[in-house]
């Protein structure tokens, strides 16, 4: 399959995707997804152009088949309205941004050229002040450009260091989230015919989710295209100025001068402009005032311009034009530039390995069975879409997962043998996809497990996989238990809470449509915790009753 790129929209559209998919998990409808799933993931098989490669299993195959999934999920939501196709998320965003930055740019633009055609406004009587023209249009633009660059590498480091918890984040997630919502409601009237009212309203409500990492995660993709329009509108303000600058030096005959209440001599000035004109001096000596120059523009209040040479008066502006360009417009140049390729790095480098989507992953790629049968029936195997045209290839051996997590198997003593926990460690690494390194027993005291879990976990980073009876209610303790284990174990894994049914001598004694609604309750339990480290999946069950033939 080929690599694409990812783009902020499609990132966008699959949290939105899988949210309502974390949604409807929570409903019970685990069985539809997954028929649908897998069968996406039949139609992107068959579209491949080597249909009998199933090497889905590194990184380049997993971001091909997620990007195929939303591919095709976004066919078929247009497709439920075909007349009228409304904009997804992503792409309502994308929109938005890119008017943003049409507007923002816009108005750097005409700001710059009527801030500078203004403050060149001359009558005969006062020169332009050269000192003030090159703090407002150079200097100015020169310490934000720094101030940006500065920004640049604290947000770099703050990237790396994943610990650091900073109070901007909500703010600028705040901010940001504004001005979108403002942005949608006034595209909402521009373009009522694509744009559908509220159509975004998931996309804020993921951010509002501090606690959950997605507004964190968000800051970190929504940097660079911020600095990218904040850069912009700089750029065209310099812009602006410029040529707001060279326009009103084509049309009047301007006079710049230099005047100071301190005691400053013209070597002094020269010496100092000389130093400002490094950047271009060794390319263009000439577009500096010269020492005379310098001396024949002073303004002297009591004396006024009259005595003064014209052709020292209008020395000035190619100096100043040049700051300009060389203070204000080329490093925010290149600053854009580092924000464009930043913000396609962090998009590339986007985690297409975390547990969200390894759950997408195993419903695409796992065999689908219909359980929902009574005993002594057959299941319906057509409905289900398991037959031998269609089953998927055989789950590969262990050295493919080299250089992933692996995986250390929990559960409490009460629930299995240590016979019965080696079986869960296999099913558990079929439909995972995890590696099972190790496999241990709970007391369920946070105190002792944690200290026994430790050593396991020093050297080597293992997902941790803990066997847990659906039936049993997510009492206080409990969700307290599994917090405990991720807060100290989960920084860089997960925790994964298998739902199991309830077994009395190694059978299952549980009503299939009772476990639903007890899966049910588990994951609303566990989506109320915010603990984005830890994960909920069923592993068994079924719905037979009674002894198992």
């Amino acid at each position: 399959m080929k690599l694409q790129r990812i783009q902020l929209q499609d990132i966008i559209d699959l949290d939105i995707l899988m949210d309502r998919d974390e949604k409807a998990l929570i409903q019970g409808k685990s069985r539809e997804l997954s028929l649908r799933d897998r069968n996406i993931h039949k139609h992107i098989t068959a579209e491949s152009k080597d249909p009998s490669n199933h090497a889905i299993h590194t990184l380049h195959g997993e971001r091909s088949l997620i990007m195929g999934w939303l591919s095709r999920r976004r066919q078929e939501i247009k497709g439920q309205n075909d007349e009228n196709p409304l904009l997804l998320p992503g792409a309502l965003l994308e929109t938005q941004m890119a008017w943003a930055n049409r507007l923002i740019y816009l108005a750097g633009g005409i700001s710059g050229m009527t801030a500078a055609y203004s403050f060149l406004a001359y009558h005969g009587f006062h020169p332009v002040n050269v000192a003030l023209f090159f703090v407002l249009f150079a200097l100015i633009p020169f310490l934000t450009n720094i101030f940006t660059l500065i920004a640049f590498i604290c947000h770099f480091f703050s990237r790396e260091d994943k610990s650091r918890k900073s109070s901007a984040v909500p703010f600028r997630i705040t901010v940001f989230r504004s001005i979108l919502q403002g942005l949608s409601a006034l595209l909402e009237k521009i373009l009522p015919d694509t744009w559908a009212p509220g159509n975004t309203h998931g996309f804020f409500e993921l951010l509002r989710q501090k606690n959950t990492g997605m507004a964190k995660k968000y800051i970190g993709l929504l940097f660079w295209p911020m600095m990218g329009i904040t850069s912009g509108f700089s750029l065209c303000f310099s812009l602006g100025a410029l040529l707001g600058t060279l326009f009103r030096i084509s049309t009047a005959d301007l006079a710049f001068g230099w005047q100071s209440t301190l005691t400053a001599s013209a070597r002094h000035i020269h010496e100092l402009v000389s130093a400002i004109a490094l950047p271009w001096s060794w390319l263009l000596p000439q577009i500096q005032p010269t020492q005379l120059q310098i001396q024949g523009s002073r303004i002297i209040l009591k004396q006024g311009i009259e005595s003064l040479a014209s052709e020292h008066l209008a020395s000035w502006w190619p100096f100043l034009c040049m700051a300009i360009i060389c203070y204000a417009i080329l490093p925010r140049f290149i600053l854009l530039i580092c924000a464009k390729i930043a913000s396609f790095q962090a998009l590339n480098r986007y985690d297409f390995s975390n547990a969200k989507f390894r759950s997408l992953l195993i419903r695409m790629q796992s065999p689908f069975v219909d359980v929902e049968y009574e005993k002594g029936e057959k299941p319906n195997t057509q409905q289900a879409g398991i037959t031998a045209q269609n089953q998927p290839p055989t789950p590969p051996p262990k050295e493919i997962f080299s250089g992933r997590a692996r995986g250390l198997l929990l559960a409490p003593e009460s629930i299995c043998t240590k016979e019965d926990l080696g079986q869960w460690a296999q099913k558990a690494e079929e439909k995972l996809r995890i590696p099972m390194e190790e496999t241990m027993f709970l007391s369920m005291d946070p105190t002792e497990d944690k200290a026994r879990i430790a050593p396991l976990l020093q050297d080597q980073n293992l997902e941790i996989l803990i066997l847990q009876e659906v039936w049993q209610p997510p009492i206080r303790g409990l969700l307290y238990y599994y917090t405990q284990l991720a807060d100290k174990f989960c920084n860089d894994n997960y925790l994964w809470i298998l739902l199991i049914s309830r077994m009395d001598n190694g059978e299952t004694s549980s009503n299939h449509k009772e476990q639903i609604m007890d899966e049910k309750i588990w994951r609303m339990a566990i989506q109320k915790l915010n603990q984005p480290r830890i994960m909920v999946d069923t592993l068994e069950l079924k719905k037979n009753i009674g002894n198992r033939e």
